[in-house]
């Protein structure tokens, strides 16, 4: 799914934290439905405004990073089902990354990608209180759930949490075994 036309990028302008509150930005004014997570995805690369916005992030080595951060908080928080799949994708994408000649041209598109799912989210929801589980009873857990995503998630959160050392990682990970992830 190409969400910016390679055409309609635009200059990179915006550092990480810019960049998310500018996407926050076009969601205030803006609502885009869709059944499926790539509908509302889709109907948000429609927007006006979007292209320029989500293809305008400014990347380097920690832009990875930064996204799985915010992504990890976000699910901590809420337990969407849209970002987990930040989550899940954004250590793919590390893993992947270095086999691409100039890896920091993947988050560009990646950063459209992550954009428009995040808007297509429920990111209005409430935010929950933190859970705090230790690493063994995630795992535990997540080997217990009868749900695919859970294993996958608190493997992307541990890998995230043995590079950077953010608790926030395992309060994601103890987010998705607490409770099922909430369907898209």
């Amino acid at each position: 799914m190409v969400l910016v036309p390679e055409a309609g990028w635009p200059a990179p302008g915006y550092a990480l934290a810019d960049w998310w509150q500018a996407v926050a930005a076009l969601g205030q004014d803006q609502h885009a439905d869709g059944w499926l997570i790539t509908g509302r995805m889709q109907a948000w690369a429609a927007m006006p405004g979007f292209a320029q916005v989500a293809g305008a992030l400014r990347v380097d080595g920690h832009t990875l990073q930064g996204i799985a951060e915010v992504a990890a908080g976000l699910y901590a928080q809420q337990g969407d089902f849209t970002v987990l799949h930040v989550l899940t994708s954004s250590w793919a994408l590390r893993v992947l990354a270095p086999l691409q000649p100039e890896p920091e041209l993947a988050l560009r598109p990646y950063a459209a990608a992550v954009a428009a799912g995040w808007l297509g989210s429920q990111r209005s929801r409430p935010h929950e209180k933190i859970i705090d589980l230790p690493w063994p009873d995630i795992a535990q857990r997540a080997l217990s759930l009868n749900d695919d995503h859970a294993p996958k998630l608190v493997h992307a959160c541990r890998q995230w949490h043995g590079v950077t050392g953010q608790p926030i990682f395992r309060h994601a990970a103890a987010r998705a075994v607490h409770k099922p992830p909430r369907a898209a």
